[in-house]
């Protein structure tokens, strides 16, 4: 899979320069970014220089809880997506590399306390409003309780119970990146 993912980006001839998520702007050559497979246990790929991650694609959707576990079994658990160039170059990856459209699960949720985002893995608050969130999200709909990326690269809330694409992360190779 990973071999995939470098030959569609070395495929792609393109500066983007992308705006997504309201301020959220950033410049990324896709034809210079290389993913390093050595640094990342399979079938993860290394992202925004520190991060390991797996993005599911090619139909393999789950929902929230069921793409939890399947992290889990690669010894990973859904993503954590604090800033904005790492949202920003997981969007440009699942939008222009994979050409993957749709929702994509990522750790975070609201289940304990209603309006109180949280990442599941860290209990840290999830970054809120511009640049992160689609405007007029979350929209208090207590049964849209789980986070995920929107096709439009906004954070949005979900029902845990509908099936989409998710983002698995790798915590464990972290010290090892970053020193």
């Amino acid at each position: 899979m990973k071999a995939i993912v470098v030959v569609a980006a070395v495929a792609l001839v393109v500066v983007l320069v992308v705006t997504v998520a309201g301020d959220c702007t950033w410049s990324q050559d896709i034809t210079s970014r290389s993913w390093d497979e050595s640094v990342c246990p399979e079938p993860y790929i290394l992202i925004g220089n520190t991060t390991c991650l797996y993005i599911s694609q090619w139909g393999v959707v789950r929902n929230w809880s069921a793409a939890q576990t399947y992290c889990s079994v690669y010894e990973g658990e859904l993503a954590v997506i604090n800033d904005c160039a790492l949202l920003g170059e997981v969007w440009t990856l699942t939008q222009h590399v994979l050409n993957l459209t749709g929702n994509f699960w990522v750790g975070g949720s609201d289940a304990e306390a209603e309006g109180s985002w949280v990442w599941e893995r860290t209990v840290k608050s999830v970054p809120m409003g511009v640049p992160f969130w689609l405007p007029g999200h979350p929209d208090g709909d207590t049964h849209e309780n789980k986070l995920m990326i929107a096709d439009n690269g906004y954070f949005t809330d979900g029902n845990q119970t509908e099936e989409h694409y998710f983002i698995c992360q790798d915590f464990s190779t972290l010290g090892s990146i970053t020193g």
